[in-house]
């Protein structure tokens, strides 16, 4: 009896511990992914008047023409 629930307990861990490392894995993804994302916000949200950039370097889209846009 003793033994049955022993090797019971055994696979409930290994099953635990492998939905663990899966976790895990797909945690250190995330940070990754939102570290990249925080740092592509940062630069986007970096102009003129948030840094010592001097106004010329913001980035400006100039307007499409009209011709183009028909």
């Amino acid at each position: 009896m003793l033994a049955n629930l022993r090797t019971k307990l055994e696979k409930q861990v290994a099953e635990l511990v492998e939905i663990n490392e899966t976790f895990a894995k797909k945690n250190a993804e995330l940070a990754e992914q939102v570290a990249k994302l925080t740092d592509k916000v940062a630069k986007l949200s970096k102009n003129s008047s948030t840094s010592s950039k001097p106004p010329s370097s913001d980035i400006v889209k100039p307007q499409r023409k009209r011709q183009e846009l028909e």
